[in-house]
């Protein structure tokens, strides 16, 4: 409807519109365990994107706060629809001057991130717990077995040899060892990769929490900027 009626409203139903979702949205994200905020984050995006481009005049310093936070809010649970927020955050046009404050607090490092694939990292980070967990799962397999083969050939020592006189030899028992050695090294192999893989997925949390945290930066300092700005008043 934005898009389509723009030249139909008025200013003044656009800035009443704008008032009436700031301050159902500022209710709303006073609940952090809102689900409704987070599912309809991107659709409010949308429509603020929409009126800025087409009533850039507006005053939309409160609403773009509020998407700054959601979308800080997505990010930090991990919800993938961060990315979508952040897209229409960035098709607001310049014009608004509330975006010019948008890109000067997020100018420190946060456009960088992006253009480096922060938000790739949320894959990453699944596929690297995802091969860890197998990897563990493969190295309890391996145990299995070498305690399987360890038990066996402790009972075949046993039946030869059941006073332990260590007269008797078992025949194959070397060629047993060497299996269980086998068997071992490939154990070793799987935790030094698992581990590896673990130093891995430490790195890429370290970068999301750092991440965060300049998004967290950001939106204080986008919410500080108005109120440094103010003209100061003195009294009489």
């Amino acid at each position: 409807m934005v898009r389509s009626e723009g030249d139909l409203l008025q200013d003044l139903d656009y800035a009443g519109f704008v008032r009436r979702l700031t301050s159902l949205y500022a209710s709303a994200c006073n609940h952090r365990e809102n689900a409704a905020v987070a599912a309809t984050a991107e659709a409010y995006a949308a429509v603020i994107a929409a009126i800025g481009q087409s009533r850039p005049r507006l005053d939309l310093t409160l609403a773009l706060g509020q998407l700054l936070e959601l979308m800080t809010r997505l990010f930090s649970a991990g919800d993938i629809r961060w990315k979508l927020v952040h897209q229409h955050l960035r098709s607001v046009p310049d014009s608004v001057r509330a975006k010019q404050t948008l890109n000067h607090v997020c100018a420190a490092g946060v456009s960088e991130w992006l253009d480096a694939g922060v938000q790739n990292l949320f894959g990453l980070r699944d596929d690297l717990v995802a091969s860890i967990q197998a990897l563990s799962a493969r190295a309890r397999r391996i145990q299995a077995k070498i305690r399987a083969r360890q038990r066996a050939l402790a009972d075949a020592r046993d039946r030869l040899d059941p006073s332990g006189t260590g007269k008797v030899i078992l025949l194959e028992g070397p060629s047993r060892e060497r299996e269980i050695s086998a068997l071992k090294r490939e154990k070793g192999l799987v935790l030094e990769e698992r581990e590896g893989r673990k130093g891995t997925l430490e790195l890429i949390e370290s970068d999301i929490r750092e991440f965060e945290n300049r998004l967290r930066g950001a939106r204080r300092a986008y919410y500080l900027r108005p109120v440094c700005a103010r003209p100061r008043t003195t009294g009489t």
